[in-house]
């Protein structure tokens, strides 16, 4: 988990091994999923490294599914790509 902005960033597997990464303000109404990261590959470790410049940057599988790659996020579906 990382402050972004008023918010926090984290991600959740569920049981179906499916990697979403999350945003809350840390109110039930104000907790939203932004994006499934590669829900066709296997699980990678979406912990936020770092929060800089209104983003979010992390590390997960890219769009290529070959190998992990640095991601951003600034906290929407949109804006959430490798």
């Amino acid at each position: 988990m990382i402050r972004h902005g008023d918010s926090v960033v984290f991600s959740l597997t569920s049981d179906s091994k499916e990697v979403t990464l999350w945003k809350s303000d840390l109110t039930a109404s104000g907790t939203v999923a932004v994006k499934s990261i590669r829900p066709d590959r296997p699980p990678s470790n979406l912990a936020p490294v770092t929060a800089a410049l209104d983003r979010v940057f992390f590390h997960a599988f890219g769009n290529s599914g070959e190998s992990i790659e640095l991601w951003v996020s600034d906290g929407t579906d949109e804006g959430t790509l490798p």
